[in-house]
């Protein structure tokens, strides 16, 4: 991922800001008044499920899950081997190295106002298993969905047993044996009905664990029409702009003052009115502003209001530098699907004219997600967001995320765009895109590309003359993204 520590540092303001938003008189942190309780079968090759108890406190409340083992008197503990042994999902599956521990879930309570941790009592002894057993295997992590966009996808499996050697098998292509990893990709998977098969087998006997799914073809893009017939917002190019996600210091609300065409502002921290104020004032060459939803796809922030409806067992690994706010598995788009079309509506119900969806990058091996994610993945996942933005008459800004723009340009309609110079990925000619890609196609194409540089301008040292050059509508921002602006055109 480019641009982490800036990143964080813009999340780590925006978190500030949504909990001094709500900082009521009686804040509550959460309190349990119920321990969490573990079921399931202690053996290994089985999942254990955990109930997080019960809890008082403001809300949302979300949990957060520290599995350890323990030695049979349930002392030294570390961590539990296994898939996110740390994290938001209930479940966890008992591998080899829980056998003869006990098992200790420590489930940690957030809400806007803080955390509480409570512990369940530690379960008793994993059983081993059997040594002279057939062998189990398991998908783990995430499968391709009926329905899949994707022509690209990775499967992850879990094999239980003594001596087990595995193979791997997509349709009737000829079976491999599998990576030591226990994890394989598969590519250019056209469309159609697809069944792939992990064969386990022991001198014991043999199991095999097997998913069927249908790819479709990526769908055309949808046209933005409202529903009074009348034409979505399209910027043009050369538009000015504001982006601002946070109040300045000893304010509670964001400066409408600065004339620009359109505004890019925090969906969840604005209200309707702040968005009927700007688009009710002048822009720089338009009679009435537009204004831009900014709210996260990718990624889950637990601090929303939100954040209690996304089922967690399509979370993985913490955003780079925040243990509450999780990356999504994109390809599970039918278990997100609910939750993010309810935070389309909240844009379009304000009176928002389009979207900033942001995080949509997690295809890249260096956010370490914990999912498996891949290209094909994250451009389907565009893809679905663009259209699903489309059907509601409102329209999408591709965020930071300049390799695939060549994949998903015609579905997306405008750039907002984090150091691209700082970053030298500005362009097809720059250095770091290969001459494959870059922010130069949209404007080809006749889209805008609103782009920030995270700096007190300079008059003696900028990127104004080239940024004009290109046609970008660039801006001097400060990292907290309040209101400070130097506009390049």
């Amino acid at each position: 991922m480019r641009n982490d520590f800036l990143k964080i540092l813009v999340k780590l303001a925006g978190l500030l800001l949504t909990a001094s938003l709500a900082n009521v008189a009686s804040a509550v942190v959460p309190t349990n008044t119920q321990l969490p309780t573990v079921s399931g079968t202690l053996k290994v090759g089985s999942t254990i499920t955990v109930n997080p108890g019960t809890w008082n406190g403001d809300r949302p409340m979300t949990f957060a899950y520290k599995y350890q083992i323990c030695s049979a008197t349930g002392t030294n503990c570390a961590a539990a081997p296994g898939l996110l042994p740390n994290g938001p999902r209930p479940t966890l599956l008992l591998v080899a190295g829980t056998a003869g521990k006990r098992i200790k879930v420590i489930v940690t309570a957030t809400n806007p106002s803080g955390k509480k941790n409570a512990t369940a009592a530690l379960t008793d002894v994993v059983a081993a298993y059997p040594s002279s057993a057939a062998p189990l295997v398991e998908f783990i992590n995430g499968l391709p969905e009926n329905g899949s966009y994707s022509s690209k996808t990775i499967f992850q499996f879990q094999p239980t047993g003594t001596g087990v050697s595995l193979t791997c098998q997509l349709d009737n292509r000829a079976a491999t044996v599998c990576p030591a990893s226990n994890k394989i990709t598969y590519g250019n998977i056209a469309p159609g009905s697809h069944t792939m098969k992990v064969t386990a087998t022991n001198s014991y006997g043999t199991q095999v664990a097997s998913h069927t799914w249908t790819v479709v073809p990526l769908p055309a893009p949808v046209p933005c029409v409202k529903a009074d017939g009348s034409a979505c917002y399209h910027p043009s190019v050369g538009a000015t702009w504001q982006w601002q996600l946070n109040p300045d210091n000893g304010q509670t609300a964001i400066n409408t003052a600065i004339v620009a065409d359109m505004y890019d502002i925090d969906g969840y921290a604005n209200d309707a009115s702040i968005v009927d104020q700007l688009k009710n004032l002048p822009g720089t060459s338009v009679a009435n502003r537009n204004v831009t939803c900014y709210i996260t796809a990718g990624t889950l922030e637990n601090w929303r209001a939100d954040s209690e409806d996304l089922n967690p067992q399509v979370l993985g690994n913490p955003y780079s530098g925040f243990a509450d706010e999780r990356w999504i598995d994109v390809r599970q788009i039918s278990k997100v699907d609910p939750w993010l079309k309810r935070k389309m509506q909240m844009c379009k119900d304000k009176g928002f004219d389009a979207i900033e969806f942001d995080n949509v990058d997690g295809w890249q091996t260096a956010n370490k997600t914990g999912l498996n994610i891949t290209f094909e993945d994250e451009v389907a996942f565009i893809v679905y967001l663009a259209n699903s933005a489309h059907d509601l008459g409102l329209t999408m800004a591709l965020k930071s995320n300049v390799e695939q723009i060549p994949a998903v340009l015609n579905y997306v309609d405008f750039a907002v765009v984090e150091e691209c110079f700082a970053y030298k990925e500005c362009t097809r000619t720059d250095p770091n895109t290969d001459g494959q890609y870059g922010y130069d196609m949209f404007i080809e194409a006749g889209k805008p590309v609103f782009e920030v540089e995270y700096k007190a301008y300079s008059a003696s040292n900028n990127v104004c003359a080239r940024a004009n050059s290109l046609q970008f509508s660039t801006l001097y921002k400060k990292v907290d993204l309040n209101s400070y602006r130097v506009s390049c055109n």
